[in-house]
């Protein structure tokens, strides 16, 4: 559930699009999942929501990022409403026993043993309105979350700082 997700959770819910999540989500994901590192690989007509790995134990990885699949569909449903969009999962492991799990979650097309773990969907994905768009309080939710994750980066180690940097930079690395 979305609103689970605190602050996060409402700024993304008063986005105007799709494409307006993603932005936030990679700017401000590291509220929820401090080790995790996400970029969006943009194609002409794909849009790749990439995972990287980090390195820890093989299947506390393999649960956080299937964790972390399954939060952006479910979001995603809530998000769009009656709206359907096409995804295709790639995963860089081998296909588990509980292959009939995922497929509840993220239907058929999903691919394992590939070289990145990626959610892929057609780039006019990213214009889809939220019925839940709210500009006004939008803003007030991306100011709440800019002083949380200010407070982290005071907590973060170096790296984590520069990486913070960057992040506020909009991509103007």
């Amino acid at each position: 559930n979305i609103s689970t997700h605190g602050v996060l959770g409402y700024a993304l819910m008063s986005s105007a699009t799709i494409g307006d999540v993603l932005k936030l989500l990679l700017q401000y994901h590291r509220m929820l999942m401090p080790s995790r590192c996400l970029s969006l690989d943009q194609q002409q007509q794909q849009v790749a929501l990439v995972c990287h790995p980090v390195h820890i134990d093989e299947s506390l990885e393999r649960f956080m990022v299937e964790a972390f699949y399954a939060a952006v569909v479910t979001s995603g449903h809530f998000l769009l409403g009656e709206t359907i969009i096409d995804i295709e999962l790639e995963l860089d492991y081998p296909e588990p026993d509980y292959l009939a799990s995922y497929q509840a979650v993220f239907g058929q097309a999903i691919n394992f043993n590939c070289q990145r773990r990626q959610m892929s969907f057609q780039r006019d994905t990213l214009n889809l309105p939220l019925s839940t768009a709210n500009p006004a309080v939008a803003t007030i939710f991306r100011e709440q979350c800019n002083s949380l994750l200010n407070t982290l980066g005071r907590q973060a180690p170096v790296s984590g700082r520069v990486q913070q940097i960057l992040l506020f930079r909009s991509g103007d690395f």
